[in-house]
């Protein structure tokens, strides 16, 4: 947790510093707006996933079951997808093709995602008798439903952008 922590803060100072430079002469392929709007997305994203690991350090209630782990591998394919598509960003004219290709992997990845999530919480609901256990692991299942939503909040900007610039 204090090293997931550490990564969150050091990821709000790479914000500031980005937001910073936007503000006085940083030059992007792309509009301001859009790249205020991507960072905002992305630190959204960043919350959300630190999220997810402060709330199962807090109910500590074992181990996750196997759903949560389906749903994290979600999440981190996602994540492995989301970097190349802002990768990409530099040279949009000569990788549009491959950004729409990512952006559509992600929004995929989404519908795995919501897939497991009612899989999942079917599952909690149905066999776990105890109410306290299943209020807070449905949190942590709506934690990381939430940070893919905002995963796919960032490949809908970035496929708009490249609509923008095509």
């Amino acid at each position: 947790m204090a090293a997931m922590t550490a990564l969150e803060n050091e990821g709000d100072r790479i914000i500031e510093t980005l937001v910073r430079k936007l503000h006085t002469s940083f030059i992007l392929p792309f509009d301001r707006e859009d790249a205020l709007q991507l960072v905002q997305k992305l630190a959204n994203t960043l919350d959300y996933i630190t999220g997810i690991l402060d709330i199962l350090c807090l109910i500590k209630q074992g181990k996750p079951n196997a759903w949560i782990k389906q749903m994290i591998d979600v999440l981190y394919d996602a994540l492995v997808i989301q970097k190349k598509a802002i990768e990409l960003l530099p040279k949009l004219d000569q990788n549009r093709k491959m950004m729409f290709e990512y952006c559509e992997q992600l929004r995929q990845l989404e519908h795995k995602q919501d897939k497991y999530y009612r899989q999942g919480l079917g599952d909690l609901f149905e066999n776990e008798k105890n109410a306290v256990r299943i209020l807070k692991w449905r949190g942590v299942y709506e934690h990381i439903e939430l940070a893919q939503d905002h995963i796919e909040d960032v490949a809908i900007l970035l496929r708009n952008i490249a609509i923008k610039y095509s």
